[in-house]
């Protein structure tokens, strides 16, 4: 007797499945809780922008603890206000010849990568009221991170990227739930913005 047996399925396969379900589920989610209040292609529109939000929550949670504490926290001007135990003396003290922390090539790639996609994503999309302003935004934020780079200035570039990544935290997370929760939820989310905002980049971005 011969036996026949099915031909395995390639990794690539299972995780294009995996992928088409957890999508299929996201759109199930969030169309569930404000299909009552949208329709047609504005209802599709707010999913993915409500999904795009609940990626950015994820996405600058890992960057920001990443470039927190494998990147900053192994250097030794990373000063208490921004949760570490160095001199911010020291920032330019062996410049421009300071040693890299190990993740940070990596922290800065991932971040010029995301700003880079994102900005290619939002000239390919409908125009709105803020469309060219967000083009001129995602440029000069890849500009300012890739010349901070090859520079070496990216002693100063980490406290920029920190700052901004733990303000687009809950940037995020408003957007994710802004269409279907409780004024209480969004109005939280709002206080968590302000508070990033001040402390991060009007008290210690001015430290």
């Amino acid at each position: 007797f011969l036996m026949i047996r099915r031909p395995p399925r390639s990794t690539h396969c299972i995780s294009s499945a995996a992928s088409d379900v957890y999508k299929r589920q996201t759109y199930n989610f969030f169309k569930g809780k404000i299909q009552h209040k949208y329709t047609g292609e504005v209802l599709d529109n707010k999913i993915v922008k409500c999904s795009r939000g609940v990626f950015k929550v994820i996405y600058f949670t890992f960057t920001f603890c990443f470039g927190l504490f494998k990147v900053l926290k192994q250097t030794n001007f990373a000063p208490s206000i921004m949760f570490g135990d160095g001199e911010l003396l020291y920032t330019f003290g062996q410049w421009p010849y300071t040693i890299m922390p190990s993740g940070l090539k990596f922290y800065y790639l991932l971040s010029f990568s995301y700003y880079v996609e994102d900005g290619i994503m939002h000239i390919f999309s409908a125009p709105n009221y803020d469309y060219w302003e967000m083009v001129l935004h995602h440029t000069l934020t890849a500009m300012l991170i890739f010349s901070s780079y090859m520079n070496g200035f990216w002693n100063i570039g980490i406290f920029v990227l920190l700052q901004m990544d733990m303000s687009d935290i809950w940037i995020g997370a408003i957007r994710a739930v802004m269409d279907y929760s409780s004024n209480l939820i969004v109005a939280i989310l709002y206080s968590g913005i302000m508070i990033s905002w001040v402390y991060f980049r009007f008290y210690a971005f001015i430290y």
